[in-house]
């Protein structure tokens, strides 16, 4: 018997003298004392059979993407087992998926006090900080990611990401650069790089790499419409237009597409055109054109 286990009984011995309590009561306490704590390992180790029962189930309902009951097993799981790591981790990321995002980087947190090593972990709750918009605080948890995930272009990208939303465009250049280093088939290198020289008014060393993301997947709609925005800047209106009605044929439903598209019509002396696509605009929430029909547009 360890020290550890023998102790209470020792306490307990020296208690029961000073109470003056019998030998019978004595040894009724010390076999009661321990039950408890042979007992102890066994309770813990069927509670937690029980919480792997239950993330188990989680796991099979959340694939099939019911995740109000996913949650309800994952939440059983964790009453159970507190410290359970995975199911921390997959009910966090079910909870951003829902845009529960408070509650998500609860989890994540959470499950990082179990596992702080884990890359994903950093990635998930700085994805879920970006969402909540707390760039600053996804822009820490990218640099942790990228840290125990060196190897990885996606990291750079998303630490680029936070960067560029908080006027950062350098170290965001630095790390989409990095990104296209690691991973030169990943055209959200090519797009993010870009879009970072757009904001910096690089307008024409960006157009050859919305060029080299387009090269990669053609079917991007978003990488048609910042080309489109880029041109308008530099005054290219015409070939603006083409590039723009791409991305609309590829997204129907582009609010900021048909309004994009308007204000190079309206450049291009073609107001029917431009009042035709901020009626579209107008239609699907864009309060920017909005404001373009009560300017240029008559009812």
């Amino acid at each position: 018997m360890s020290t550890n286990l023998l102790l209470p009984f020792v306490i307990t011995g020296i208690y029961c003298r000073l109470q003056k309590y019998t030998l019978v009561t004595w040894c009724t306490f010390l076999f009661a004392l321990l039950g408890a704590c042979l007992q102890a390992p066994h309770v813990q180790a069927q509670s937690d059979k029980t919480a792997f029962v239950f993330y188990s189930k989680g796991r099979q309902v959340a694939l099939a993407k019911k995740y109000s009951l996913a949650l309800d097993f994952y939440d059983q799981a964790i009453k159970l087992k507190p410290t359970y790591y995975e199911a921390l981790r997959d009910r966090g990321a079910i909870r951003a998926e829902l845009g529960f995002y408070k509650e998500a980087i609860a989890d994540f947190s959470a499950a990082l006090d179990a596992n702080p090593k884990d890359s994903a972990l950093y990635n998930n709750r700085g994805a879920a900080y970006f969402a909540a918009g707390k760039p600053r605080h996804a822009l820490r948890d990218f640099k942790n990611c990228i840290r125990y995930q060196p190897d990885s272009g996606m990291p750079h990208i998303n630490l680029a990401t936070a960067a560029s939303k908080i006027g950062r465009e350098g170290l965001a250049l630095q790390h989409y650069r990095l990104a296209i280093d690691k991973d030169p088939k990943n055209r959200h290198g090519y797009h993010g790089y870009a879009n970072s020289l757009v904001h910096l008014r690089l307008l024409n060393e960006a157009i050859p790499f919305y060029d080299k993301a387009l090269a990669l997947n053609p079917s991007d709609p978003a990488v048609h419409f910042n080309r489109a925005y880029a041109l308008h800047l530099m005054e290219r209106q015409a070939e603006a237009v083409e590039e723009v009605t791409h991305a609309l044929a590829l997204k129907r439903n582009y609010a900021e597409a048909f309004f994009l598209r308007g204000k190079c019509l309206l450049a291009l002396k073609e107001g029917t055109g431009a009042c035709k696509d901020w009626v579209q605009a107008a239609k699907l929430g864009n309060k920017d054109a909005q404001k373009a029909l009560a300017k240029h547009c008559k009812a």
